[in-house]
């Protein structure tokens, strides 16, 4: 399901840097259902219980936060997402190549959507400009 535009569960999950975590325990989930065993049942719900609960949240308020952002100010939202979408690349790049780091990832996002922020509303303030100058 996708709910920010052009970003994927799997984009998410891999700049998060727990793709392989959810994968292996969906594996084990099933298989342990296959074999009966509770134990280990149980252990995978662990993980995949608040990962669930988190989807439904996340979709939930996520969409009513964009509606709402889309609705007041849609070019700077549109801006934003397509900074984290840009900054994204090197998060997935560096797990691709060396060990994974979280706060590196978070920190890369966050300045990249300040960066993005910054230089829509630099656009924005200029295509008003032209607009009101007509």
């Amino acid at each position: 399901m996708m709910v920010i535009p052009a970003a994927s569960g799997t984009l998410i999950l891999l700049i998060f840097g727990i793709y392989d975590i959810i994968l292996l325990t969906i594996k084990d989930f099933i298989k342990n259902i296959l074999k009966f065993n509770i134990l280990l049942l149980l252990n995978d719900l662990k993980i995949l219980i608040p990962f669930c609960v988190g989807i439904i949240l996340g979709v939930v308020l996520i969409s009513k936060l964009l509606t709402k952002l889309f609705k007041n100010y849609k070019m700077l939202t549109w801006y934003s997402i397509f900074g984290l979408l840009i900054t994204s690349v090197y998060t997935i790049y560096k797990g691709i190549i060396t060990s994974y780091d979280i706060n590196d990832s978070i920190k890369f996002n966050i300045i990249g959507s300040i960066i993005a922020f910054f230089v829509s509303f630099i656009v924005l303030t200029k295509l008003r400009f032209i607009e009101t100058n007509r």
